[in-house]
C-alpha cells in the first residue's frame, strides 16, 4: 500500500500532469469569459477528455498513448483558439517542451500527429466556429493566466533538469569512486598472478573457467642452495629481506624474457614458456637465456650478501622441454593457473640434481638450443619416478673470443670481486664507473707499497 501511494505521488509529479493542469486552467478561464456558447460546450468536452487523459497519465505515465493523448488535447485547444491569441502560442510552447521530453524513438510520429490534429482543428474552428471577440480586460486576464502558467511549467522543467543533473553528477561521482576502488583492488590482485593470465581477463573480459590444454612447454625450476642452513643462523627479518630481494630480481628477469611465472616455491620458483603459443625453439632459447641471466643476477646478489656477512648462497636450476597440461585447475569457486605433467616433474628432478650455480637441461631442451647456447654433456642420470636413465646436459656461459665481444665479466679472488653486466650499464654512468675503477686501482697500488 505504501509503495502504491509513493508510486502515485511520483506519477502526479510527472511533467505530463503539470502540463495537463495548465490545460485545465486555460479551459476553465476560457469558459469563465464572455465567449460564444459553442466554445463553452467544446471546453467542457475537452475538460472531460482531459480528465480521462489525466487518469491515463497517472496510471501509465511513460506509455506512448499517454504522450500522444496529451499532445492531441493541446493541439485541439490551439486549433480551437484559431492560433490568434497568446494562449495558443503558449500552448505550442508546451507542445514543443513535451516533444523534447518524449521518447526519442516516437518523436517523429508525435510531431506528425500534433501538426495534423492542430491543422484539422484550426480548419474546423475557422470554417465552423464563430470568431472569439474578447474585451481588452478579458484578453489581459486570459493572457496573464496562460503566460503565468507557462512560466511555472518552464520553471518546473528547468528545476527538474537541474535536480536530475545534480543527481547524475552525484551518481557519476559515486560510480567513479567505485571504479577507482575496483581499479586499485585489481592492481593489487594482479600482483598475485602472471601478466599473461590477468591481462586478457581485465582488458578483454575473457571468460574464466576450469579449462586446460596440452602444450609443449619449456619449464624451469630454480631454488637457492644454502638458504635452509642460513635460516638457522640469522634473524627472520634478514632472512625475509634476502628472500624478497632474490625473488624480486628473478621476477624482473622472467618478465624481461616474457616467461609465465607460475609460482614461488619457498626459496625457489617455477616458470615456463609456450603456454601462450609461439615457436618451440624460440621458447626454449628464451628460457635458456633467462636462466643464464638469472644466474648472473644471483652472482651480483651473492657479492652483496657476502659484504653483509651472509655466505654460501648459490642458485641451481633445471630445464626441460615437453608436453604438459597447462591452464586453470580447481573448481568454479577456487582455481589456479599452473602446469601439470611428467615433463614438469622431470624439470624439478633436474633442478634437485644440479650443483651450486649449475643449470642442468634435458636432451629435449638441448636439441632445441644447442646451436645457440654453449652446452656440455654431463652424463646419464637415474631419476626417481623415471624408469630409464636420462641424458643430461649443462648450460654454460656463452663463449666469447675476446674481451671486446663479451657482454659479461665476473671475476673473484679473496678480497676482490668484479662484476660487470654491459647490457645494464647506462651511457651516463660510464664516467662514474671509470672513476671508481681508477680509484680502486690507485688504492691497490698504494697498499702494495
Amino acid at each position: 500500500m505504501r509503495e502504491s501511494i509513493q508510486g502515485l505521488s511520483t506519477n502526479l509529479k510527472s511533467p505530463k500532469f503539470i502540463e495537463l493542469a495548465a490545460f485545465f486552467i486555460l479551459l476553465l478561464t476560457l469558459t469563465s469569459l464572455d465567449v460564444p456558447p459553442i466554445y463553452h460546450t467544446l471546453s467542457i468536452l475537452l475538460l472531460v477528455a482531459g480528465v480521462i487523459v489525466t487518469a491515463l497519465s497517472v496510471i501509465r505515465p511513460r506509455h506512448y498513448i499517454t504522450s500522444a493523448s496529451v499532445l492531441t488535447l493541446m493541439a485541439l485547444a490551439t486549433g480551437m483558439l484559431q492560433f490568434n491569441y497568446i494562449p495558443s502560442l503558449a500552448l505550442w510552447l508546451l507542445i514543443l517542451i513535451r516533444l523534447i521530453f518524449s521518447d526519442t524513438k516516437h518523436t517523429v510520429s508525435l510531431v506528425l500527429l500534433t501538426v495534423a490534429v492542430g491543422l484539422l482543428s484550426l480548419i474546423f474552428a475557422h470554417f465552423l466556429l464563430p470568431a472569439i471577440s474578447l474585451s481588452a480586460k478579458q484578453e489581459d486576464i486570459l493572457n496573464f493566466v496562460i503566460v503565468f502558467t507557462d512560466i511555472l511549467i518552464v520553471g518546473y522543467h528547468i528545476s527538474s533538469l537541474v535536480i536530475r543533473l545534480r543527481q547524475k553528477n552525484q551518481m557519476l561521482a559515486q560510480q567513479q569512486a567505485r571504479i577507482d576502488t575496483l581499479v586499485n583492488v585489481t592492481n593489487k590482485l594482479t600482483r598475485f598472478l602472471p601478466p599473461q593470465i590477468w591481462q586478457p581477463i581485465v582488458k578483454n573480459n575473457t571468460k574464466v573457467e576450469v579449462i586446460n590444454q596440452r602444450r609443449k612447454l619449456t619449464i624451469l625450476f630454480s631454488d637457492i642452495v644454502g638458504f635452509t642452513d642460513l635460516s638457522d643462523h640469522i634473524s627472520p627479518d634478514h632472512l625475509a629481506n634476502i628472500l624478497n630481494t632474490y625473488l624480486d630480481r628473478m621476477t624482473q628477469v622472467s618478465q624481461k624474457y616474457g616467461a609465465t611465472l607460475d609460482k614461488f616455491l619457498g626459496d625457489g620458483l617455477l616458470c615456463y614458456f609456450g603456454d601462450m603459443g609461439g615457436n618451440d625453439r624460440d621458447n626454449a632459447i628464451a628460457c635458456a637465456s633467462m636462466a643464464i641471466e638469472m644466474r648472473r643476477e644471483m652472482e651480483v646478489l651473492r657479492h652483496q650478501w657476502r659484504l653483509l656477512g651472509f655466505e654460501g648462497l648459490h642458485v641451481r636450476m633445471g630445464i626441460n622441454t615437453g608436453y604438459c597440461y597447462v591452464g586453470n585447475f580447481g573448481s568454479r569457486n577456487r582455481m589456479t593457473y599452473t602446469v601439470v605433467g611428467k615433463e614438469a616433474n622431470f624439470a624439478s628432478r633436474l633442478e634437485s640434481a644440479a650443483q651450486n650455480n649449475q643449470i642442468l637441461i634435458s636432451e629435449s631442451t638441448f636439441n632445441l638450443i644447442g646451436h645457440v647456447h654453449h652446452c656440455q654433456a654431463v652424463g646419464q642420470f637415474k631419476f626417481k619416478g623415471f624408469q630409464d636413465a636420462m641424458n643430461v646436459w649443462e648450460l654454460l656461459e656463452p663463449k666469447s673470443e675476446s674481451i671486446e665481444q663479451a657482454d659479461w665479466v665476473d671475476f673473484s679472488l679473496p678480497g676482490f670481486n668484479l662484476h660487470l653486466n654491459f647490457h645494464d650499464i647506462r651511457n651516463y654512468d660510464k664516467n662514474d664507473i671509470t672513476n671508481q675503477l681508477k680509484s680502486a686501482l690507485a688504492l691497490v697500488e698504494e697498499k702494495q707499497k
